[in-house]
């Protein structure tokens, strides 16, 4: 049963992270619910009839600006795609649906993807809400194709097909960069808006063991406190010189800040989730290491994330220069990759089946996606589980990529360790 809170507590952290990222709203670009994206006669002269796919995405409603930008990245990968001749000579038809944080209608997002636009996979979806539909599609045979790969059904449906590492594996990644700056005491702030949160604790401790060498202290925050004097006075009683707020970025850097003035500057260590744009140009997150789910996603050496940037200055310009142009915003556009790899695999076209995606996904053998993720492989009826992250750091006012633009891997023993942690089977 713990195993369980801590996986169920793993993904809350996920939602609360990608939902609350930023308090600015956002203006999204994409077309909204039932329309497509792409279609039949986009640039590039592609023409005929198209490969149609889903994309669901949390990207309005209360506190959802940080992935409001995703249905622009969704729709520029759909755009490149058709730019470029399309899929094996076939546009691509994107069909967006919001589901504004809502349960109710997330789910019918899903039946209006599956039922109504006959989409053959969902691809990329950024939905914080994906645990309630997430049956109804298997039931239907849909697979979804990457996406926010920190979701739990990531971890626990044979046809979610994740393009990323989870919420573990990049606590894993934390601990291990502390490791590799020497540090040994780890701080753990958990969300206080609900009590699920303090089990964000254990998943710490498990990491931490996991590691070894490192010892976790834990407590709450919350994002309504005047002030964290008393979070930071008793981290530093407690020697702890490296931290983790598991909360907003802008909770991330009010605690940072606060720590400064009371003359205590403790390591900052974040999972990709909880990074804005804010960040590069506040002098107290510069040092701040990163463990990614994915390739730094502002690292335009990389050729796979310089197509991605590329696309979004062409097809939505102005979007590079949000506040909320976080980390999520590539979670679309990697799915969408994982589906053209998919589909060059299996030869798709407009009379394929979400059965033939799938057999296109499970013939991938160590893809990596030009290099955006680590490597991918698939199994027929078997849950997938990345053990590989990417390192990112906030230095001179640009995420860097400090130890290179590669994925660092757990091994073996690490990976079965922490599936036993966090209750994952597979």
């Amino acid at each position: 049963m713990k195993r369980r809170r801590v996986l169920i507590a793993a993904s809350l952290l996920a939602s609360i992270l990608v939902t609350a990222c930023s308090s600015a709203a956002a203006g999204g670009g994409g077309s909204q619910g039932g329309s497509s994206q792409g279609g039949s006669s986009q640039a590039g002269g592609v023409t005929g009839a198209a490969i149609k796919v889903g994309f669901i995405c949390s990207c309005s409603g209360a506190e959802a600006s940080a992935i409001a930008l995703t249905k622009d990245s969704a729709g520029a990968w759909a755009k490149s795609v058709n730019a470029a001749g399309g899929i094996n000579g076939h546009p691509v038809q994107l069909f967006i649906e919001d589901d504004a944080l809502n349960p109710a209608t997330s789910l019918q997002d899903a039946k209006v993807l599956v039922q109504q636009d006959k989409v053959v996979a969902i691809v990329g979806e950024v939905s914080v809400l994906d645990s309630g539909w997430a049956a109804y599609v298997q039931s239907e045979g849909v697979p979804v194709v990457g996406g926010l790969s920190i979701e739990a059904p990531f971890l626990t449906n044979s046809d979610f097909f994740p393009s990323g590492a989870s919420t573990g594996v990049l606590g894993v990644g934390m601990m291990q960069l502390m490791k590799k700056r020497a540090e040994s005491r780890f701080g753990q702030l958990y969300c206080a808006e609900a009590p699920v949160c303090a089990e964000l604790a254990s998943l710490s401790r498990a990491t931490a063991q996991i590691v070894g060498g490192i010892q976790v202290t834990a407590a709450k925050v919350s994002v309504t406190e005047p002030n964290y004097n008393a979070e930071c006075l008793s981290l530093k009683s407690a020697g702890v010189d490296a931290i983790n707020v598991a909360s907003t970025a802008v909770t991330v850097q009010r605690v940072q800040a606060n720590c400064a003035q009371l003359g205590y500057k403790p390591q900052s260590v974040a999972q990709s989730g909880t990074i804005a744009a804010s960040w590069l140009t506040d002098p107290n997150m510069a040092g701040a290491l990163i463990a990614m789910s994915n390739a730094n996603y502002l690292d335009s050496s990389i050729p796979a994330v310089k197509e991605f940037l590329d696309a979004m200055d062409k097809y939505y310009p102005g979007d590079r220069t949000s506040p909320d142009f976080g980390y999520d915003v590539i979670y679309p556009w990697i799915g969408g990759k994982l589906f053209e790899a998919a589909a060059k695999a299996a030869n798709l076209g407009p009379s394929s089946t979400p059965a033939d995606v799938k057999k296109g996904l499970w013939s991938l053998k160590n893809e990596t996606l030009g290099g955006l993720s680590s490597p991918l492989s698939f199994t027929e009826g078997a849950t997938t589980f990345p053990n590989c992250y990417f390192v990112a750091e906030v230095q001179g006012g640009k995420m860097t990529s400090p130890y290179g633009t590669g994925p660092v891997c757990m091994n073996d023993a690490q990976t079965a360790a922490l599936k036993k942690a966090t209750g994952v089977t597979g």
